[in-house]
């Protein structure tokens, strides 16, 4: 089925840098340094993009909900690319415009509004030039996905839980940073193989937030018995190392439509070769009208679109929105706090 007009949906807006979009080769991708002394998060989502110009370069998102939107780069120096949901047809999108306008501002490109409600993946792969008289490019700055979080009027809460609530069970070696510009005070960090945390839960949806960079690696999260395995590498890709590090939280992980009741999550850092993970904070999400979220079974082809804007409302909105749109200006000094922050290992 599709989402309810008249309940509580929400849009997980999702950068480039989250651990939750994985690319089949990063190599082929260029993005921004956050490092770098030049770099401003201004024009794209948070400042980062991944662009390439290989054809057959892809990457792949799973999400549960109903709708899907990717914005990127559009203008002359693009082409085509693919996106397949489900089992469906791939379908090919011009990203290539005559109208330079267009350029340096991610530019809807993709929207499907009209899918079953249920789990999805998607895998979208550039085409190179296609059949345009571009360059080839193919930009992906964000995408948003739609899920419903509760029914016609509900009031969502989000509890927050910084590293160091005592609800977080922690397994391993583990220390702690402490600056002000980390969310809440501090994170929790370790590199050791088999290091975990665990935490019982009651909520519909889940955030879990922490740092990217090249000295992480893959962890494995198990949300009541179904395990998912992520990789915190920065978004950059690149050798083993202090660098590239997103300067603002990133979605480590994110389940929605969980149902009324008690939940389970298991973080493990798989740290073959020392590779860390960082936790900085916790966002449960709950509705104050139990038993209204769709579970997510069903799933559908729907009909797509480019140009056109998604219909559902703000939501708790990926690294930099952790919180429900009132919080916004709150979230925007916590984005300029954490480019300032210095390297902390």
């Amino acid at each position: 089925m599709p989402l309810d007009p008249s309940a509580k949906n929400l849009n997980l807006t999702v950068d480039d840098f989250d651990s939750i979009v994985t690319y089949k080769n990063q190599s082929e991708w260029s993005t921004p340094d956050p490092m770098a002394p030049t770099f401003a998060p201004v024009k794209w989502s948070q400042g980062t993009y991944h662009m390439t110009t290989v054809s057959g370069a892809e990457f792949t998102y799973n999400f549960t909900g109903a709708t899907l939107d990717i914005f990127g780069g559009k203008g002359p120096r693009y082409g085509q690319f693919q996106v397949a949901i489900d089992s469906g047809s791939p379908e090919t999108v011009t990203s290539y415009a005559e109208d330079s306008s267009f350029n340096d501002a991610p530019t809807l490109l993709y929207s499907k509004q009209d899918l079953g409600y249920g789990n999805h993946s998607v895998i979208v792969k550039s085409l190179g030039k296609g059949d345009t008289q571009g360059e080839g490019q193919f930009l992906f700055d964000y995408l948003q996905s739609g899920f419903q979080a509760g029914p016609a009027g509900a009031t969502i809460t989000n509890t927050t839980l910084e590293e160091t609530d005592s609800r977080i069970k922690y397994s391993g070696k583990w220390s702690n940073n402490t600056s002000e510009l980390f969310h809440g005070g501090g994170t929790m960090y370790t590199n050791e193989n088999g290091a975990s945390f665990e935490l019982d839960f009651e909520g519909t949806a889940i955030y879990l937030f922490g740092d990217k960079k090249n000295d992480h690696r893959t962890y494995t999260v198990t949300l009541d018995g179904t395990a998912t395995t992520l990789n915190g590498i920065s978004g950059c890709g690149g050798e083993f190392g202090l660098t590239c590090e997103k300067q603002v939280p990133s979605i480590k992980f994110f389940a929605a439509s969980l149902g009324s009741g008690n939940h389970n999550l298991k973080l493990v850092n798989n740290a073959d070769n020392a590779s860390f993970f960082d936790l900085d904070y916790i966002v449960i999400s709950s509705s104050d009208k139990a038993g209204a979220v769709p579970t997510a079974s069903s799933s559908g082809s729907g009909s797509s679109s480019t140009g056109t804007s998604s219909g559902s409302s703000s939501a708790p909105n990926g690294a930099l929105h952790a919180f429900a749109s009132a919080n916004i200006h709150w979230l925007l000094l916590l984005q300029f706090l954490f480019v300032l922050r210095m390297l902390r290992r």
